[in-house]
């Protein structure tokens, strides 16, 4: 009877020990896997900063047109009625020269241009 308390009692300390192990093992791949959680967190906080900080660099111009791209619809369209009825209710403001900063008659002769081609290829058919 005193052999199978001996046993019993190896038997039990065993088995708690075994629990307390895989318990340990347990919360080290936890607390392994909490920091590689923060640490990549913090990668990706530090690479979307320095995106951020690239998009303001660039021209605002282009930081625009490329927002304006993320928020555009799929297959949008906007008819060239649309457009030239949206250019009819804009202000354009002259600005004094800059040199090669002044993208202003730029974009109006390349606007122009675009819209001589429309005109090319859909006359209007009432006339």
């Amino acid at each position: 009877m005193t052999a199978t308390v001996i046993l019993s009692a190896l038997v039990v300390t065993v088995v708690l020990l075994w629990g307390v192990l895989i318990t340990v093992l347990f919360s080290r791949s936890l607390e392994s896997a909490f920091l590689n959680a923060r640490r990549m967190h913090e990668r990706q906080s530090k690479q979307i900063d320095q995106l951020l900080d690239r998009f303001m660099a660039m021209d605002f111009d282009r930081f625009k047109s490329h927002q304006s791209a993320e928020e555009s619809q799929p297959g949008e369209f906007v008819a060239p009625e649309d457009q030239r009825r949206d250019l009819d209710d804009t202000v354009v403001q002259i600005y004094p020269s800059w040199g090669s900063l002044d993208r202003t008659a730029a974009m109006m002769e390349a606007l122009e241009n675009e819209q001589t081609l429309v005109q090319e290829d859909f006359p209007d058919e009432n006339r």
